[in-house]
């Protein structure tokens, strides 16, 4: 999560007017980005699951994180994920959360592999895994991935 600073008020709270500024130097969010790529949603849904992970140590309930494109921020410099913490609204459901924020992921990709983002919400929906079982799951996803993409350039290398 994106450290944040808070204007200095006495009793800590904060207006409805007032802002919190998040320190994003060096990363932008992925909504403008064009993720054309199922390894690289991949990736960043498994970036995301491990910070959702880590906030209980804050004591931040990982449903209560709105998942956007907005709120999602990506470092093209260092592969670095961080998401900025905007409480979600309505109904707090972590799955569902999820699933909205990987079909934002899914809809510019263009290699042909949508099913595995696919085969990924089904796993988190219809399954009530804890977090680390999911990033364990996209980790063996992201490996399948790899794998039949190097034995399709190692079929074509052959073939010249």
């Amino acid at each position: 999560l994106f450290p944040k600073t808070v204007p200095n008020r006495s009793s800590g709270l904060l207006t409805p007017q007032e802002a919190i500024c998040y320190d994003c130097s060096g990363f932008s969010p992925l909504s403008m980005y064009r993720i054309e790529r199922t390894e690289d949603a991949l990736y960043l849904l498994e970036q995301v699951l491990l910070i959702l992970g880590k906030a209980v140590e804050y004591l931040i309930t990982p449903a209560n994180i709105t998942l956007t494109t907005d709120t999602v921020f990506y470092s093209k410099e260092t592969g670095e994920v961080k998401i900025a913490y905007v409480p979600v609204e309505g109904e707090a459901d972590l799955r569902k959360n999820i699933i909205r924020f990987l079909l934002q992921l899914k809809t510019e990709l263009c290699d042909g592999k949508e099913e595995y983002l696919r085969k990924t919400a089904q796993y988190i929906y219809y399954h009530n895994y804890y977090i680390r079982d999911m990033v364990n799951k996209i980790g063996r996803f992201r490996r399948q991935l790899y794998r039949e993409e190097h034995s399709v350039n190692q079929t074509l290398q052959g073939a010249v």
